[in-house]
């Protein structure tokens, strides 16, 4: 990450949102606090990492509040899935912006 904002010349804030898996309505709610807490800056929700109710919730928040970007990065060959993002050969890598559409 800081190779990535020092290229750029970027000021990223991360922050990490615990909760019990199965209160829904709680990580919901902290997701919604957080985008909101940002508002008035470039807002993306990552939808590649963690279980199918995070990636579900986040998508619904991103169109819900509006977001600039909705991302999920698709690796295109099963079989480097559970390999380091570094290990996995570019070409077979595709990030896609749900809020710009989807293409094949």
């Amino acid at each position: 990450m800081k190779q990535f904002t020092t290229q750029y010349n970027l000021k990223i804030e991360l922050e990490a949102i615990n909760c019990n898996e199965e209160d829904y309505e709680t990580y919901a709610d902290m997701y919604r606090e957080a985008v909101r807490d940002s508002a008035g800056n470039p807002q993306a929700i990552d939808t590649t990492p963690g279980r199918k109710f995070t990636s579900a919730i986040g998508m619904q928040i991103g169109i819900e509040l509006t977001v600039d970007s909705i991302l999920h990065l698709h690796i295109l060959d099963d079989s480097y899935a559970d390999l380091p993002y570094p290990q996995v050969p570019r070409s077979l890598v595709k990030l896609v912006d749900f809020k710009k559409g989807v293409s094949p």
